[in-house]
């Protein structure tokens, strides 16, 4: 408890520095209110007595959500989101909310003729990282010639976890894996000492929701293992 109250002193302090975001507007028009998130940024919010404030953290779970004056202000936390209610007008206080990735700082004043009764934070950076994680995991086949692609493998055994598809360009080895895998199995190729080595490899999503397992390399017998079920792959036009 004690280390909590240093913190958020501490945060409340470095925060009284930060750029100020007022949702005065919003509150004389009582509307619903998007905020685009910011770091380091204080924001000024409103509240009514008899009626909550509801603070809106899309996806990010609410780890603790302390005010200033816990007497007359009411804090409520839920899993995404928190409830600050006040007991009366003309009081003001702070509010710090952790959540699992960021953390935001308020000044909460009370009012009878205005207050913002759900304020929605938005965050358009984590949108356009999934877009750019999602185009980066995308396999640009476009480049691939068919023609050279080597389809000939053959597979000792099928689970639910078996590649439903193998090939390779000469260079990568390609692994076309069940959609709805729950945990992807290691990967091992035979050394030349007739041992097995693990092989690094990664898994991209396609458009679809194809999940392909690529492996830098080519290989003549390679097992998949899950557990204590393996499966052995053989490349049949192995060359080299």
């Amino acid at each position: 408890m004690k280390k909590t109250i240093i913190f958020f002193f501490l945060m409340a302090y470095s925060f009284s520095f930060a750029k100020t975001i007022s949702l005065f507007k919003e509150a004389e028009k009582k509307e619903i209110t998007k905020v685009i998130f910011q770091k380091d940024v204080k924001y000024l919010i409103y509240s009514m007595p008899l009626r909550q404030t509801i603070i809106n953290f899309g996806d990010e779970k609410i780890e603790y959500a302390e005010t200033g004056d816990n007497v007359q202000w009411s804090v409520m936390e839920d899993i995404h989101s928190v409830k600050i209610k006040p007991s009366d007008v003309n009081l003001k206080t702070d509010l710090l909310v952790k959540t699992n990735e960021n953390t935001y700082y308020f000044i909460v004043s009370s009012y009878y003729a205005f207050y913002n009764p759900i304020i929605n934070f938005l965050y358009p950076q984590k949108i356009e990282n999934k877009i750019r994680r999602r185009k980066e995991q995308e396999i640009p086949l476009s480049i691939i010639n068919i023609d050279e692609l080597n389809n000939s493998y053959s597979i000792s055994k099928n689970y639910n976890w078996t590649p439903t598809q193998i090939f390779d360009d000469g260079k990568k080895t390609y692994l076309i894996m069940n959609p709805n895998i729950q945990e992807m199995p290691v990967f091992l190729t035979r050394t030349e000492d007739n041992n097995y080595a693990l092989v690094n490899f990664r898994v991209k999503k396609t458009n679809n929701g194809l999940n392909i397992m690529i492996i830098d390399r080519i290989f003549k017998t390679g097992i998949l293992k899950l557990g204590k079920k393996q499966i052995v792959i053989k490349n049949k036009k192995y060359r080299y």
